[in-house]
């Protein structure tokens, strides 16, 4: 019995070893304005292996923090981990975000960490962040108008197949995907079947994506999923931008528990708490970044 239980206690001390010894990877999955009630009621069978919670956009109301729920803002929160009142970004043109307060690609490019993007709605990195493009192993956005909602779709589906080529080619330590199509279906149609049948092809998309990280057995992969606002429940859902519980609220999905709370001024966790996740994941010191969320990683 006691032979057994040694070599039990070894084999999982060796198990330990080889899974801590695994590199930590990042992917971060951005879906452009998908409503977290709706999310619920889609099929999306890839999305269901995740640990899925609710959280907000919209910074702390009442405070210098509260910003508009439109994408600029919301995607320049998760890519620094802070609200529009440091970032600088506050609505959709906006040029160029606060180069004081670094960004995801800055901050790991300094740790001689790689990043890469592949981006369908080009703001954040043509506009906001275009000055940490040359840090970057590997960019890409589209900068062209879609002439139909399919165009969006098509290049969505476009982006996830390319991730798979971009892992092969460059092994980036962090890489940043967004896809847009279900945002642009709801500024056009609202919410109904259309919206529900695009959720369910991004669910598809991200299964192309997990599906390329299957095979990378030598390296521990921490997969996010979120979006950057909810939808106005004055119109169907066809705009976003004020502070409305519907508009406020988003989601958070991973391929491991978190925790339910970021910082101790909310009870829910919130787009400003992604960055910090990923910089804990990664073993990146954050002592000296002027961060407004915190880590959402179970220690």
């Amino acid at each position: 019995m006691k032979k057994r239980l040694l070599t039990a206690i070894c084999i999982a001390l060796s198990s330990t070893t080889v899974w801590a010894d695994k590199q930590p990877k990042v992917l971060l999955i951005g879906l452009d304005g998908v409503q977290y009630e709706q999310l619920l009621e889609a099929s999306t069978p890839n999305l269901d292996t995740l640990d899925i919670q609710l959280g907000f956009t919209g910074g702390i109301q009442g405070t210098n923090t509260e910003q508009a729920t439109y994408s600029g803002p919301s995607w320049s929160t998760i890519l620094t981990g802070t609200w529009a009142n440091k970032h600088g970004v506050y609505n959709n043109s906006d040029r160029i975000a606060n180069p004081n307060i670094p960004s995801l690609f800055k901050v790991l490019s300094d740790q001689q960490l790689s990043v890469a993007t592949l981006v369908n709605w080009a703001n954040p990195i043509r506009d906001y962040f275009t000055y940490d493009l040359p840090l970057m192993d590997f960019a890409y956005y589209s900068d062209t108008k879609h002439e139909t909602l399919d165009h969006y779709r098509i290049q969505d589906e476009k982006l996830s197949h390319m991730f798979g080529r971009v892992l092969e080619r460059h092994s980036p330590d962090f890489t940043f995907v967004h896809l847009d199509h279900v945002d642009d279906i709801g500024h056009e149609l609202g919410l109904g079947a259309e919206y529900s049948q695009g959720i369910e092809a991004l669910d598809a998309y991200i299964g192309t994506m997990t599906q390329a990280l299957s095979q990378r057995i030598n390296e521990d992969w921490l997969i996010i999923v979120t979006t950057d606002h909810g939808r106005s429940p004055k119109d169907g859902g066809k705009s976003h931008g004020e502070q409305s519980r519907q508009e406020r609220s988003i989601w958070i999905a991973a391929n491991r528990p978190l925790r339910k709370t970021g910082d101790s001024s909310s009870t829910e966790a919130s787009l400003a708490d992604i960055a910090p996740t990923v910089y804990d994941f990664l073993g990146v010191d954050t002592a000296s970044l002027d961060l407004d969320g915190r880590s959402l990683l179970l220690k």
